[in-house]
């Protein structure tokens, strides 16, 4: 899936926040359900079309048997060498997900970009 490297950066920033000010050990449901909601956040911050779409995209295109929050909880359960800081994590998510991270000048956020390759 293509998204743009701002939804990338904002997530980052998000999750470093997120690591800094609530919880700096948190188990892998939680982190999980916070990179969704970073996405999410970051991909209407982005001015994406349909940004609450985002996840269900990721899933389609991964076919994951369950929701993106349990595969990534199961990923995050089964990484004991994750450094725990926004760019390791969105990292990490972006090899998951199969996430390609398009300059801004690339990226399309009128849904123009090729969501199904």
């Amino acid at each position: 899936m293509e998204m743009p490297e701002l939804v990338r950066d904002s997530a980052i920033l998000m999750l470093d926040e997120y690591l800094e000010t609530e919880n700096d050990q948190p188990e892998a449901v939680d982190l999980a359900e916070q990179v969704i909601a970073a996405i999410e956040a970051a991909a209407e911050e982005a001015g994406m079309e349909d940004p609450e779409e985002v996840v269900a995209r990721i899933e389609d295109e991964q076919s994951y048997e369950d929701s993106l929050v349990e595969a990534l909880e199961v990923e995050f359960e089964n990484t004991d060498d994750m450094e725990l800081s926004g760019e390791e994590i969105m990292s990490y998510v972006e090899k998951v997900c199969g996430i390609e991270w398009l300059s801004d000048a690339d990226f399309d956020p009128f849904g123009e970009n090729d969501y199904d390759e």
